[in-house]
């Protein structure tokens, strides 16, 4: 099970990020001399959204594993040279 554990740790971790263009533009065009921070905030933000969203994506992920682990332990299904068996 721990194998299983670090497998899909690794493959939920272990990914290559690209920068997606905005396709969507919500304000209106910022006067020049506030581009700058305007991006700046508006960059900011959208980083702390991306951050959040992936520590709670995180989290659940982390919590459905736990949760599949235990029930697995305690279930009284298993593998033996017969098969799959049910225990009583």
């Amino acid at each position: 099970m721990k194998k299983l554990l670090t497998a899909l740790v690794i493959a939920t971790t272990a990914a290559s990020a690209s920068a997606m263009p905005v396709t969507h533009y919500t304000r209106p065009a910022p006067h020049y001399n506030h581009a700058y921070h305007a991006g700046y905030h508006n960059g900011k933000t959208e980083a702390y959204n991306h951050v959040a969203r992936a520590l709670v994506i995180g989290g659940m992920i982390v919590i459905g594993g736990v949760i599949i682990y235990r029930l697995g332990q305690e279930s009284r299904w298993g593998i033996n040279e017969s098969g799959i068996v049910y225990r009583f």
